[in-house]
């Protein structure tokens, strides 16, 4: 468990390379939410920092997604990584707007 909390004592050492940036037309969260508190809504995905099991075959992610400042949800899995090849092998619903 330990392992696994200190995962995220440094989460901005977490980089996401320019190529996908570009694909996924990429955004910080503070540029996101400023824009909503200018009543500026648009549909975005956030994704949190995974967590990865101490032999790295496994590991957790949350994805939100959120539309127009009116709907949302949010969406848990468990990867595995088989044959270098990572797969979804469980999600569940967090939450719902």
């Amino acid at each position: 468990m330990i392992y696994l909390l200190s995962q995220n004592i440094n989460p901005d050492s977490l980089e996401i390379s320019n190529k996908l940036k570009e694909k996924y037309n990429y955004s910080q969260l503070s540029k996101i939410l400023k824009d909503r508190d200018n009543e500026n809504y648009y549909q975005y995905y956030e994704f949190r920092i995974p967590l990865f099991s101490k032999d790295n075959r496994t590991a957790f992610i949350e994805l939100n997604y959120h539309s127009k400042g009116y709907f949302g949800r949010g969406i848990a899995c468990i990867l595995k990584n088989e044959n270098g090849k990572w797969k979804v092998v469980d999600k569940r619903g967090t939450w719902i707007n």
